[in-house]
Formats: C-alpha cells, sequence, structure tokens
C-alpha cells in the first residue's frame, strides 16, 4: 500500500500564499475543532496569516500562527456538545452528528474523529442504532481503540494509583520503576486480548493465561518458553495449575500493589476495591474517629491482624461494612503487599478463609473468583464502569436501571463481551442526548 500522503499536502501545494492560507483554514479547522468552520471563522484564521505576513513573516510564520490560534480556541480546549432546537432548561435534546462522532471517538480512541467518523456524521449515519453500532465496530477495530484498554483500566481499576505507590524499600526493594511498568502493562494486554477476541468479560476476573515479559516472568516464578523473550517484549503464556490464580485482573501485581500499605497487605483496602470496583457496591465512608485501628484500648495490638479486625468488627458502627469487606480482603492474603506469592506472614501459616454475609465460605483466591464469576454484578458494574468513562458524569439510578435491564438481556442470550457492554452504552439515551442546563 503506497504511504498516504499529510492531510495539510493538498492545501500546502495551492500555490500563492494566499491561496495557501485559505485552503490550510479549510484543513484545519475542522479537525482541530471536531467540527464545521464556519464562514467567519475561516476568513478570521485566513486575516491572521495574512496579517502575519504583512508584519514580514514568511508562510511558515503564518501558519505557525493560525495553528496556535486554533489550539488556544476554546472550541479546541473543550468538547462543547450541541444538539436539538428546544433551549428550555431541563430538555432532553438528541445530540447532533459531530457531537456523537466527539463521544465515540474519544470514549473508543481518546482521541478526536478521524475522517471517515466525521463524514458519517454529517451525513446523518450515526443517528440510526444500525449506523452507531457500525461506527463501534469500525473503531474497535482499528488499533487506536487499544486507548480503551489503556486510558479505561487506569480509570476502573484504579492504575493511575501504581505511579503514586510507595512500598517500603527495606521490605520490598524488588519493587522498582521498571517492574511497576510491567505490572500496568500485564493488565492492559488482559483487557487487550478480551476486548480484541471477543471475550466473555467475566474472563477478565479468571482466565487461565497472563501476559508477561522476562521481568515479570522472573517476579511471579513462571517459566518463559525454551526461545525466551525480548526483556522490553510481553508473551502471552498458559499459566501452571500452581499459579493459575495469576489468571485475572484479581492475581496481577498491579491490583495488588495499588490495593496495599506501604508497608504490608491490606485486606479492607482489598475488599473495598472489590466491592466498588467489581461489584458496584461500595461501601459508605467509616464514622469519624473509625476510619483506621485504634492505637490502644478498644483493639489489642498483640493480637494477628485477622484478630484485630474480628475485634473492631465488634463495634457495631464498624460491623456493617466490615463483615462484608474482610472476608473478601481476606482471600487475597497469600499475595504480599506487591503481589509476591506467599504460603507464611510474620504471624505463621496465612489463612486465606473467610464467610460472607449469606454464609457462602470463600478460600483464597479461586474461591473468590467463583462468587463473583457467578455474580451477574460484575458484568452489570463494568457496563456502569464504561457508562462513565464515556458519558463523562456518574450513572444515575434511572441509568442502571437501563444499564442492568440491557446487561441481564445479553447474559441471558448467553452474550457478554467488551463489544456487547459498549453497544449497549451508545444506544443508551444518556449517550445520544444531552439535557439543557440553562435558557438560550
Amino acid at each position: 500500500m503506497p504511504p498516504q500522503r499529510h492531510w495539510l499536502a493538498p492545501a500546502l501545494a495551492a500555490g500563492a500564499d494566499a491561496a495557501v492560507l485559505r485552503a490550510v483554514a479549510r484543513e484545519l479547522l475542522p479537525r482541530v475543532w471536531r467540527r464545521a468552520a464556519t464562514r467567519d471563522e475561516l476568513a478570521r484564521s485566513e486575516r491572521l496569516g495574512r496579517a502575519v505576513l504583512q508584519d514580514g513573516g514568511d508562510r511558515t510564520d503564518a501558519l505557525r500562527a493560525m495553528l496556535q490560534a486554533a489550539l488556544v480556541s476554546p472550541h479546541f480546549l473543550f468538547r462543547i456538545e450541541v444538539g436539538g432546537t428546544d433551549g428550555r432548561a431541563g430538555a432532553v435534546v438528541p445530540l447532533d452528528g459531530t457531537s456523537l462522532a466527539q463521544r465515540l471517538s474519544f470514549f473508543l480512541w481518546g482521541s478526536a474523529p478521524d475522517d471517515a467518523l466525521r463524514e458519517r456524521a454529517v451525513a446523518g449515519a450515526l443517528a440510526t442504532t444500525s449506523g452507531r453500532a457500525a461506527e463501534v465496530d469500525r473503531l474497535l477495530a482499528d488499533p487506536r481503540a487499544d486507548a480503551l484498554a489503556t486510558d479505561f483500566t487506569a480509570q476502573w481499576l484504579e492504575l493511575r494509583s501504581l505511579a503514586d505507590c510507595a512500598p517500603d524499600p527495606a521490605r520490598f526493594g524488588a519493587f522498582g520503576e521498571d517492574l511497576r511498568t510491567s505490572l500496568r502493562r500485564e493488565t492492559e494486554l488482559l483487557f487487550t486480548a478480551v476486548l480484541r477476541e471477543g471475550r466473555d468479560v467475566r474472563e477478565l476476573l479468571d482466565c487461565d493465561f497472563t501476559h508477561v515479559d522476562a521481568r515479570l516472568a522472573a517476579f511471579y516464578g513462571l517459566e518463559l518458553p525454551d526461545d525466551g523473550v525480548d526483556p522490553e517484549g510481553f508473551v502471552r503464556v498458559v499459566l501452571p495449575a500452581a499459579l493459575r490464580e495469576r489468571g485475572g485482573v484479581l492475581g496481577h501485581g498491579s491490583v495488588l500493589a495499588v490495593t496495599s500499605n506501604p508497608t504490608r497487605t491490606s485486606p479492607v483496602k482489598r475488599g473495598k476495591w472489590v466491592l466498588e470496583n467489581l461489584l458496584g457496591q461500595g461501601p459508605p465512608p467509616p464514622p469519624p474517629g473509625n476510619d483506621s485501628l485504634p492505637d490502644e484500648g478498644a483493639v489489642d495490638s498483640t493480637r494477628s491482624f485477622r484478630e484485630q479486625l474480628a475485634q473492631h468488627r465488634e463495634q457495631k458502627q464498624c460491623a456493617v461494612c466490615h463483615v462484608r469487606m474482610d472476608a473478601i480482603g481476606f482471600a487475597f492474603e497469600r499475595y504480599d503487599a506487591v503481589g509476591r506469592h506467599r504460603e507464611r506472614d510474620a504471624a505463621g501459616v496465612i489463612d486465606c478463609s473467610g464467610e460472607l454475609p449469606d454464609g457462602r465460605r470463600i478460600d483464597g483466591l479461586a474461591g473468590l473468583k467463583r462468587v463473583l464469576r457467578d455474580d451477574p454484578a460484575f458484568v452489570r458494574t463494568l457496563a456502569t464502569k464504561l457508562f462513565v468513562h464515556a458519558v463523562g458524569r456518574d450513572a444515575r439510578p434511572a441509568d442502571r436501571l437501563r444499564l442492568g435491564a440491557g446487561v441481564d438481556e445479553l447474559l441471558l442470550l448467553g452474550r457478554g463481551t467488551v463489544r456487547d457492554l459498549v453497544l449497549l452504552v451508545v444506544q443508551d439515551p444518556a449517550f445520544t442526548h444531552r439535557l439543557v442546563v440553562g435558557e438560550r
């Protein structure tokens, strides 16, 4: 395939300076502002370029000034969404094609619409469910959709916090910057595989493979293929039975690290993370003065951490949340504060069993994964998290009801891929419409 010409090439070949400025404005503004430019806007951009030429600048100076002006404009800095003719405050109006194109491209690519999407938006293709579905398929098939894996997982799984993790170097000296990067990439590649291969989203919780580079393989104790891998490259490996718990985000060092304290694991943080990010059932904030174990008095600090938490739960104001979080959090205890496997800690052989409020017992990550996979709340929560990523606001009760009903229907049909959930979001009225917040 011959190399594609840059989009500015035809404009720059226009000949005289005045013609070039005019052609560049026509090409530049719609791309930078992600919408059609008005005649006045085009004329203003061209006049700016002319003024630079008249002041003694050359063509490059004029084009630089036009680009700078476009980039400092609110039309570039903000995603301004328009649509509908009803200007009454509180009215719900459909977005126009250009605004829908922006929502789609920033949702799936983390970037502006390409030429094809802008053209289909202008043609009205995005006004129909079939048109939006066709564009979802095209955008997801594009390599730029890898941004959904990197941007969305950073938000959903709190991977951004990995950069701020500060494990105690005296205890966890192996946790360096290179390993931090590898851990995050492992989780991103799992989401990419589930997306690209049309896998059930519950494989994000539990699967028989992972992606490692040489550094991460050594950290996990995984044997790589005989030919090995480039130290900076990743390879997919099928997990042996002894390391099967590593399959899925619950066994990833990235998640285990961001849910720990600098010096030790935190069953409370890990349980809370599962409730909030995987089940959509985050506990309320702790009562004032009860956000940590007391230093003295109410809790005996000579006991093991499990015993201290059990004593903490005896306080009525704490029990309502800890009875849910602690059993989930202790399921992770065979993994230390940076995600290394262990069988013992300072207190002896690790007990990672627990009982859920409904009486079910779990023992370790394998048991926790079975509980989570069987719970439709996980798929509903993932759909809601995608909704928040796409729309840019939290889901309201009515949004959650619609999304939940859509997920239930998908599960009845035996479906549940990332594509299925993305389509559920982009066909939702909250994605295709906007709320008028003031009189025009």
